[in-house]
């Protein structure tokens, strides 16, 4: 008689906890309304949130228009139409004759994303250093939450715990703090006012920035 035909091998680990399934839905709302949680995102968050409205508040919005105001938006199109008038139609006219192949590529606009791009890594670096002081005081939720994950097989691409790590990253950041500075009145975050538009252009940008920094590194200084 023939072998019987073994058993196909289980599935592999999914390759990211942050895809469009019930699971990391349902992790997300549990980590929303953890006890403890909204402190914790104070104490993890506040100071940047803190940050970002006071810097608005410092300036006028034709200053922000104007490219010198707090912006973090490193969009080439949106620096050359914060540009004075007078800067714009230099962009406009260099472009126009070919001496710059793109609005990107000129020295006006460079100019504004280099120092947007240098203020948004500082704001970055703050956010993480914040929360690297805040994580010995990590909610029990989220402590649990990220003892549960699974260990990956150690055949996995990149090694077992290689996987594992980014998974409680992805828990940390994708599925709790990015999506609370982005939206911090929906986990009860204490804001001294609303906030204004360009705060929370700026916030978001601050978590895009965190999201490629981390998750393409693995930071390794939170553990």
């Amino acid at each position: 008689a023939p072998a019987p035909t073994p058993p196909p091998p289980p599935p592999p680990p999914a390759a990211s906890l942050l895809n469009d399934s019930l699971v990391p839905r349902l992790l997300a709302c549990y980590l929303r309304t953890s006890a403890g949680g909204a402190a914790w995102l104070q104490l993890a968050l506040g100071r940047v949130l803190e940050h970002q409205l006071q810097a608005d508040g410092l300036h006028a919005p034709a200053d922000a228009d104007a490219g010198s105001g707090p912006c973090l938006l490193t969009d080439a199109m949106h620096a050359y139409l914060g540009l004075p008038a007078a800067q714009k139609a230099e962009v406009d006219a260099d472009v126009e004759s070919g001496a710059y192949g793109s609005l990107s590529e000129h020295p006006n606009v460079v100019e504004v994303l280099s120092a947007r791009g240098e203020a948004l890594n500082g704001a970055c670096e703050a956010l993480l250093d914040d929360l690297h002081r805040a994580m010995p005081h990590a909610p029990r939720g989220l402590r649990s939450l990220a003892a549960a994950l699974p260990q990956p097989p150690e055949a996995e691409v990149g090694g077992g715990e290689g996987l594992r790590r980014r998974w409680v990253l992805e828990l940390l950041f994708g599925l709790y703090l990015l999506p609370a500075l982005r939206t911090p009145e929906a986990y009860e975050l204490s804001l001294p006012r609303d906030l204004p538009p360009s705060s929370r252009d700026n916030l978001s940008a601050v978590a895009l920035g965190v999201e490629q920094l981390v998750l393409s590194s693995c930071e390794q200084r939170l553990f």
